[in-house]
């Protein structure tokens, strides 16, 4: 049975809404991102203890916790960021998660003359992850180093961990590169993809721009068909990026967060599940 759900936030800022919205949809789990306007490092115990109430009360999983750890400068304190996956594994104990999303730093200059600090940077993340049998998966991401998956696959294999693995998300090669098909860019990365996101894009008045599931640049029918056929048997996460009738901020998008992120995304959460229920449907 193909595991499904859809990042929280996405929808509404209030967890037991998305929770009743994934199970009017017969999904069987979420992932958390932002609740209650607050990023999942910045959630007090009491409201942690509620999100597990409300994830056991319908029966849902929480595979992942889609945190912002190392979406900051290379050059940054690092002790804040270590700060953030510390919460972050609190919460990921309280609801079941075993994987916490991560990422590869602000992209500025070179990649191959940065990769021995961005590896170097994993050594105590690895120590906290190894310590709560927890691993990470790495996005890749058109803003930090790691932005593709060639890049992602470099880091990972530097890293040499068992505990820092890959989260694959087709729609976000399409706003870096959309001539590249992303099943070539899966080939690459797939013995290390522990999760997969979904959302889609296409060229609107010359820019890139979300849009609703397998509307866009990614061919969906043959891109899932490819990632079944690897063996992965782990979660996919919805996450639109997608609104009806605006487009989501340029900052939000980079650090999604709160009431202004989630603005209207109830409805295109709604109606990107119904189309991805066709899809798997119509598989051929």
């Amino acid at each position: 049975m193909t595991k499904i759900g859809f990042i929280t936030d996405e929808a509404s800022q209030n967890f037991e809404e998305a929770a009743q919205l994934a199970v009017r949809y017969g999904l069987t789990g979420l992932e958390i991102r932002s609740v209650n306007n607050k990023a999942p490092q910045e959630l007090s115990d009491d409201e942690i203890k509620e999100i597990a109430a409300i994830k056991n009360k319908y029966g849902l999983a929480v595979p992942a916790i889609s945190s912002p750890f190392f979406k900051c400068e290379l050059e940054s304190d690092l002790a804040e960021q270590m700060q953030i996956l510390e919460r972050c594994i609190v919460l990921a104990k309280a609801v079941g998660a075993k994987l916490i999303r991560g990422f590869t730093f602000w992209k500025h200059d070179d990649f191959d003359a940065r990769l021995d600090e961005i590896v170097r940077a994993f050594d105590k993340p690895i120590e906290m992850l190894e310590a709560a049998d927890m691993q990470m998966v790495l996005e890749f991401d058109p803003n930090v180093y790691a932005c593709n998956a060639t890049r992602l696959k470099a880091v990972i294999e530097a890293v040499g961990s068992p505990r820092v693995q890959a989260l694959w998300d087709p729609g976000n090669l399409m706003f870096l590169d959309p001539v590249q098909r992303p099943e070539d860019g899966f080939a690459l990365v797939s013995p290390y993809v522990r999760h997969v996101h979904l959302k889609d894009a296409r060229l609107v008045d010359g820019q890139m721009k979300a849009v609703c599931l397998g509307t866009g640049e990614v061919d969906y029918k043959a891109h899932l068909a490819a990632i079944a056929a690897s063996g992965y048997d782990g979660y996919y996460m919805l996450e639109t990026h997608y609104r009806l009738t605006t487009q989501i901020d340029h900052a939000l998008l980079e650090m999604p967060k709160g009431d202004a992120f989630s603005y209207m995304g109830y409805e295109a959460t709604e109606e990107s599940l119904q189309a991805w229920e066709k899809i798997r449907s119509n598989p051929a």
